[in-house]
């Protein structure tokens, strides 16, 4: 259920944790601040819509959409404020209509795995982009042939030309819509004769070189880090990390012991430690309920973790004595 922000009472609570609750939020709060806006539509904990005008449906209507996935694209001129004055000055300058603003944070644009698990397993694509990006799926939805989805470069749509960008296009061409960026003013999907094809096609395929240096890169850094004991992987649930260093969180790791006690010496199932859990008062880090699949991934994927210090980071595998939360020999296997 998405969650309407409208009233003055409401904008001035999303304004407030804007920046602590959204990644890289802080980028935009004073742009939103000065803004004139119908409603803002709350999607989840990485994304939401700043709706404008909600009933416009013309040729010079523009569905804009935001996406960033770190810091660095920051440094490289594609963060979120720069992408959302960029676009709200191409609009100005052209004489179009911004409709809306979608804004998806901390959500990579390389989403080919989920793609192709997707398919695999009969699910739409449209339900996909729901879960996965759903700022970007909030202004799909509202395609038609009277208007167009606007992002700043094509990089901000997707990052794997090929799936990503492909599933991308194909959900705008079911739209009867078509695609419009800031820096590639040239790129259409309609009228395909052969020199708009040279023309996308070139575009994409330098866009997809960027990306691969940009992997490449990333993942020999990462490398050089995991070899040398660093932790190159979002902490665990139980800890946190500083300039690469893990430690454990003490109130995470109480709520660990409670799991790992309940099940190997008590014998609860999963769903009666969800239950117990919930039922107490605690919470996951996002402020959520408790999953039995969160469960099972602490008492189980991530067990060597906690029991024996083992960290796999990069295809590497590395001993923490000081990461150890569970004394093994004190609770039974399940």
């Amino acid at each position: 259920m998405n969650t309407i922000v409208k009233t003055e009472a409401e904008r001035k609570e999303f304004i407030s944790v804007l920046e602590h609750k959204y990644e890289h939020g802080e980028e935009i709060k004073e742009l939103i601040e000065d803004w004139g806006y119908d409603y803002i539509v709350l999607l989840g904990e990485k994304s939401f819509v700043v709706v404008f005008d909600e009933d416009c449906n013309h040729e010079g209507c523009r569905l804009g959409t935001v996406r960033v996935s770190s810091e660095g694209q920051a440094a490289k001129g594609y963060g979120l404020a720069v992408q959302t004055e960029k676009i709200m000055e191409h609009c100005e300058s052209k004489d179009l209509t911004l409709n809306m603003l979608s804004f998806d944070m901390g959500i990579t644009g390389n989403n080919s795995s989920k793609i192709i698990n997707a398919i695999a397993h009969d699910v739409p694509l449209s339900q996909w982009f729901k879960t996965i990006r759903p700022g970007l799926y909030y202004a799909m939805e509202r395609l038609s042939p009277e208007n167009r989805l606007l992002a700043y470069d094509p990089s901000r749509l997707w990052r794997d030309n090929d799936t990503t960008g492909g599933a991308i296009r194909m959900q705008v061409l079911a739209m009867n819509s078509d695609v419009e960026f800031v820096t590639h003013p040239e790129i259409t999907l309609r009228e395909m004769d052969g020199n708009q094809y040279m023309i996308n096609t070139m575009t994409f395929v330098f866009a997809e070189y960027d990306r691969r240096s940009i992997v490449n890169k990333l993942d020999g850094g990462r490398k050089r880090a995991a070899k040398s004991g660093k932790h190159t992987s979002p902490a665990a649930y139980g800890y946190q990390t500083k300039k690469g260093e893990a430690y454990i969180v003490p109130e995470e790791a109480n709520v660990i012991c409670i799991i790992y006690n309940l099940i190997g010496n008590n014998h609860y199932k999963y769903r009666q430690v969800v239950d117990y859990l919930n039922r107490t008062g605690q919470r996951k880090r996002s402020g959520k309920e408790w999953t039995v699949q969160d469960i099972c991934a602490i008492y189980k994927k991530n067990r060597e973790l906690y029991t024996k210090g083992l960290v796999r980071s990069c295809g590497m595998t590395f001993e923490n004595p000081n990461l150890i939360i569970v004394q093994e020999e004190s609770t039974m296997s399940a």
